[in-house]
C-alpha cells in the first residue's frame, strides 16, 4: 500500500495551521509559523490558567471558609 503523501508537508505538529494550498500565504517562512503556533499556545495557557483561577476562587475558597467555620463550632 502507497504512503499517503500529507496535503501539508510543512506541517510538524496537529497544532500546525492545516490551509488548503491554494490560500496566498501557505509560502510564508517555517519562523511565522513557529511564531503563530506559539502565540496561539500562549493564548490557549492564558486561557486555560483564568479559568482555572476562576474555579478555584469560586468553588474552593468558599469550601475552605465553610470546613473551617463547621470545625470552630466544635472547638
Amino acid at each position: 500500500m502507497a504512503a499517503v503523501e500529507h496535503p501539508c508537508p510543512w506541517s510538524h505538529s496537529k497544532w500546525d495551521l492545516h490551509l488548503p494550498t491554494n490560500y496566498p500565504w501557505t509560502g510564508v517562512t517555517h519562523q511565522v509559523r513557529r511564531v503563530t503556533t506559539f502565540i496561539s499556545h500562549t493564548l490557549h495557557l492564558v486561557y486555560i490558567g483564568f479559568l482555572s483561577l476562576f474555579i478555584y476562587l469560586s468553588y474552593i475558597i468558599p469550601l475552605i471558609c465553610w470546613i473551617c467555620m463547621y470545625v470552630k463550632r466544635f472547638l
